[in-house]
């Protein structure tokens, strides 16, 4: 397996896609970690984060499909280098949806306001799909009629715009349960993102024609309202006048032909202040390093987060940290264990690659064993999928 792995990486330098000198010191760096653990066993623990990201060589994903939310080679890092989003701190609500959602019927976590709305399986994983006669749907809360979004707020969602579809429209009230309150339509369209009378474009599909997932991001915090488009901060408001007190989705006009699809939904409140964290826990709990489920496949919009706390080491120099990964209680416990170190080990590389010194770094593995939230709920599971950076 290290020799196909060798043969790979050699391909993948040959190709040239050596375009982002960053990133050539972690592919010889990850090359060399096979020819080491060849010979010796030691440090066993980095080489299985290295090989975590040998096996992002080994897939070429399409921007324009479901698998550009991963990192799939280090040089498309380049993209999202200066993303800045991070989400808020305690979970309220979170959908994947899950694999024991039954294809064909209603999601399980939302109410339907109206038009047809089904669990379906894209490429192996289930999506909400919104189908026919504009579809609603808004989360399934127990305080669903109350005001239930404090002055910070986090919303983000993976998005797919069928081609020739029209756009999204996101409602800060719950259609179902709750008064219209003057809160503004908010349209994601194939390349642009409207709030009221402000619209603005972004690196979106090439057309109209064109079909696409998308990672959106939505922060709010006492009128400043911000709006990004994979890596791209799109809407930056600071006069939102209305008073946000729900959550509503509708795929606009959808038909059978015209199906959108939504996953990794993730609602959260109040908001993350790293620094603040570090001064009063002497750690850092962060809920915005995310990765394919049950994988160790980086996500991209896990470079806000990570960027963040290169910003606080490249800051005080004097500062160490433990990366500390856990997971929910969903599979084997000790396949869990063995997941999150991997996930540590990835964390660490990433940082490495930035310019962190390695010694300023140490990885631990907890899997599912220190749970902070109810894993009976899919917030509480999303709560206990944290990574901790421990002062040292």
């Amino acid at each position: 397996m290290k020799k196909l792995l060798i043969l790979i990486l050699s391909l993948v330098l040959a190709t040239g896609v050596a375009n982002a000198q960053i990133w050539e010191t972690a592919k010889e760096s990850a090359k060399n970690k096979v020819n080491n653990k060849i010979e010796d066993e030691i440090d066993n623990g980095i080489d299985k984060g290295i090989d975590k990201v040998e096996d992002g060589f080994e897939r070429n994903h399409n921007y324009e499909d479901d698998d550009n939310a991963e990192i799939s080679s280090l040089d498309e890092i380049g993209e999202w280098r200066n993303y800045t989003f991070i989400p808020c701190f305690d979970i309220i609500f979170y959908d994947m949806p899950g694999a024991w959602e039954e294809i064909g019927e209603e999601p399980s976590q939302w109410d339907i306001v109206k038009g047809k709305v089904e669990v379906k399986d894209y490429n192996g994983i289930n999506v909400i799909c919104l189908q026919e006669e504009m579809p609603e749907i808004v989360p399934d809360m127990e305080n669903a009629k109350d005001d239930y979004l404090p002055e910070s707020f986090s919303l983000e969602f993976d998005y797919y715009r069928p081609a020739g579809g029209h756009h999204l429209s996101l409602f800060f009230y719950d259609r179902k349960h709750q008064e219209a309150n003057g809160n503004t339509e908010i349209k994601i369209g194939y390349n642009y993102v409207s709030v009221g009378s402000v619209k603005e474009n972004y690196n979106g599909t090439s057309s109209y024609s064109s079909e696409a997932w998308a990672h959106v991001a939505i922060y709010f915090e006492d009128g400043e309202l911000r709006i990004y488009m994979n890596e791209e901060r799109v809407i930056d408001m600071d006069n939102y006048s209305a008073d946000p007190s729900g959550i509503t989705l509708q795929a606009y006009y959808a038909t059978d032909k015209e199906i959108y699809y939504l996953k990794n939904i993730r609602l959260a409140v109040n908001e993350d202040d790293f620094s603040r964290q570090l001064q009063k826990n002497d750690e850092i709990t962060v809920y915005g390093i995310t990765f394919t489920e049950g994988t160790s496949d980086l996500r991209k919009e896990s470079m806000g987060s990570i960027n963040k706390i290169y910003s606080l080491m490249m800051k005080d120099e004097d500062l160490e940290f433990t990366i500390e990964a856990h997971t929910d209680n969903f599979g084997d416990d000790k396949e869990n264990k063995k997941v999150s170190q991997n996930r540590a080990e990835v964390i660490m590389n990433v940082l490495i690659q930035l310019g962190v010194d390695k010694k300023r770094l140490k990885v631990k593995g907890y899997g599912e064993s220190n749970p902070v939230g109810d894993n009976s709920s899919e917030a509480g599971k999303a709560q206990n999928r944290r990574i901790v950076f421990v002062k040292k």
